[in-house]
């Protein structure tokens, strides 16, 4: 039975499925700094989602890797003021709103 939690766990870490809002995007892994995150864009809006295990730690420096992440996957600028988790304090989904107007800075 203990090993039970460590295979349900690797199962889910590796399934990533976009919430309701996202249901049709298309999805664009990327990694940054090694960690691997799933990327969804819907119109001018990006959702994603962590698939990397982090430790407490890597968590409180998570929000810059998240917005690289979007930027990589959808050439448009995330801005980190729009932030949005489902939970509160949660670094495993984020939705980030996109500026596709502004070129990129070398993102």
């Amino acid at each position: 039975m203990r090993w039970l939690v460590p295979v349900l766990v690797v199962l889910l870490v590796g399934c990533a499925s976009p919430g309701p809002g996202f249901l049709g995007a298309e999805r664009q892994d990327v990694t940054v700094d090694g960690l691997r995150f799933a990327v969804f864009r819907k119109q001018d809006k990006a959702q994603v989602i962590r698939l990397s295990a982090v430790t407490p730690r890597q968590q409180r420096d998570l929000l810059p890797k998240l917005l690289v992440a979007a930027r990589r996957a959808t050439g448009c600028h995330a801005s980190p003021w729009t932030a949005r988790s489902g939970i509160p304090g949660d670094t495993g989904v984020a939705t980030f709103d996109l500026d596709c107007d502004s070129p990129l800075d070398g993102a």
